[in-house]
């Protein structure tokens, strides 16, 4: 039983993310349907099939985020459509390969019970029309991206009317669902140790000595805003401004910019070293904009630092004396002992509790559920560490014979199938990317 535990620890993980959404169901929305095929040149080539850069650009758009200006996110975006592109493409090879098929006459079918085509009840050619206008495609690229989308259900269909679970399977499952436990959490607060750590005057000095420019301020732009309602005053100022030849004009505004700030600024960007005035005129009265001066950066005083640094060493000193206490307390609870730790009591949690609370992974899942072990741990909640001693582990059979339990792992099972499937058909493709292209786009 143990071997066939260790060997089914990918199984174990889906079983208790049962009620979670696997993303291959996210290969198979709606949009999966609006793909598009039609020029030459690719942007991936998947086993010699093109997925054209109108397909390509089109699921973009699809995904109503292109539009992003964050490089990241964008960078982000683009790979998982590319990524769903590409799984769609190899689950459609091989769908084909296994010999499921879908015909011209089934996807006219669709389409025309499809009440978003449908007028009065009846299938309108003219919204159908208009419908593929408006995706930039001909009504054979759509039907041929229809046929594909069918193809792939009616596969991964196949694959869940296929699927079944041996007798060892069900007790494998049953039991990680029935397991309950009694015990006691320990809470290690990582605030409470940063309290109690003292920090010397010399390690505070020797860290703002090695970190000048840490600690250095902004570039700060300072400027000048004079507001005059008389246009000849206003245009001699914001000449004598301009020539350099006069400042002295009293009862203006001063504001001081950082970089950012000035850059932001519809109106203060306008000014700068080469074009260090600007007016505007709103409602009959002027404004003039001068950049005054520069304010280059600076060190701030170790006075106004201290706090910062004393954080930042109390909290890296705190890490490593963290991990010895970590140990110690694992140690003392190994063992029997007691520890001045706050704990807290729990009875009849269930393996979907720790994998909530305490990020239990798969290999934890499995030790604590059928092994003899009694301490874990210590796992990690924000900025604290749970350490879990088990004092009893039980079976209830209150989810023996659920139907619905059943139908629900079942359909975990075939997911993971699909989905270790699609992995490794996906590392033995052909798979050619376009990168120069892909670029471009971010």
């Amino acid at each position: 039983m143990f071997e066939f535990i260790h060997k089914h620890k990918r199984l174990a993980a889906v079983v208790i993310a049962v009620a979670s959404i696997s993303f291959i169901f996210w290969l198979f929305t709606v949009q999966d349907i609006k793909q598009m095929f039609g020029m030459k040149r690719c942007v991936v080539a998947v086993e010699d099939k093109c997925v054209s850069i109108r397909e390509f650009r089109y699921n973009l758009v699809l995904s109503g985020n292109f539009d992003i200006n964050e490089p990241e996110r964008k960078r982000i975006l683009i790979d998982q459509v590319l990524t769903a592109v590409v799984q769609r493409e190899i689950l459609f090879s091989r769908a084909k390969d296994a010999g499921v098929y879908v015909s011209s006459a089934e996807v006219l079918d669709f389409i025309t019970k499809n009440p978003s085509f449908q007028e009065n009840g009846r299938f309108s050619p003219r919204k159908y029309t208009d419908f593929i206008e408006r995706l930039g495609l001909t009504a054979e690229e759509y039907e041929e991206i229809l046929r594909k989308d069918m193809v792939a259900r009616r596969f991964f269909k196949t694959i869940f009317s296929v699927n079944y679970f041996t007798d060892e399977e069900r007790d494998f499952i049953e039991r990680i669902v029935n397991t309950k436990f009694d015990g006691e959490a320990y809470l290690i607060k990582k605030s409470e140790i940063i309290k109690d750590i003292k920090i010397s005057e010399k390690e505070i000095l020797d860290y703002y000595k090695k970190n000048q420019e840490r600690f250095k301020t902004e570039e700060k732009y300072v400027i000048r805003i004079w507001r005059l309602d008389r246009k000849e005053k206003a245009l001699k100022l914001y000449n004598d401004l301009k020539n350099g030849l006069h400042e002295g004009a009293n009862n203006y505004e001063e504001i001081e910019l950082s970089k950012s700030e000035l850059l932001n600024n519809e109106t203060f960007n306008k000014v700068s070293m080469n074009n260090r005035v600007y007016i505007t005129k709103d409602r009959g009265n002027y404004n003039i904009y001068y950049l005054h001066s520069i304010i280059p950066p600076k060190v701030r005083p170790l006075a106004e630092v201290r706090p910062e640094i004393e954080k930042v060493l109390k909290e890296e000193k705190a890490d490593s004396v963290f991990q010895k206490i970590l140990i110690n307390i694992k140690r003392d609870l190994v063992s029997n002992k007691k520890v001045k730790i706050k704990k807290i009591s729990f009875i009849n949690s269930g393996i979907y509790e720790f994998v909530k609370l305490f990020n239990v992974n798969n290999s934890d899942i499995i030790d604590l559920i059928f092994s003899d072990t009694k301490v874990f741990g210590p796992f990690k909640t924000a900025n604290d560490y749970i350490i879990v001693r088990i004092n009893n582990r039980k079976s209830k059979d209150e989810n023996r014979s659920n139907g619905f339990l059943r139908e629900l792992f079942i359909r975990s099972k075939a997911e993971s199938l699909l989905s270790a499937y699609i992995e490794k058909v996906f590392r033995e493709s052909d798979i050619d990317i376009n990168r120069e292209y892909l670029d471009k786009l971010q």
